[in-house]
């Protein structure tokens, strides 16, 4: 499934650098022909929407495994001890050891 969404995401890569590409030769074209730019053609902007939403879908889809966002299904198993004991919280300079002397 990873490698479908991998050739997806890269369809709608080129997709997107297609209708950027065709964006700048048709602002060069009216330039050229020295007619105002009002908007880009409906082709473009098509392709350009496409293109994102195929970019979209395929990172969607090629994500492995959902995890679930709510902390009670991982730490259902977890004991209260050793979820706080983290070293990084451990403080052993602080003024208490003053007082102990």
């Amino acid at each position: 499934m990873a490698s479908l969404s991998r050739i997806i995401f890269c369809i709608g890569a080129l997709f997107l650098f297609h209708s950027g590409y065709s964006a700048v030769q048709h602002k060069s074209f009216l330039k050229l022909a020295e007619m105002d730019y009002s908007s880009l053609p409906i082709d473009i902007t098509v392709e350009c929407l496409l293109g994102s939403l195929l970019c979209c879908v395929a990172v969607l889809e090629g994500m492995s495994q959902y995890r679930d966002f709510r902390l009670t299904s991982e730490l259902y198993s977890k004991k209260l001890d050793g979820v706080y004991n983290k070293q990084n919280f451990m403080i052993f300079n602080h003024r208490g050891s003053a007082l102990s002397n």
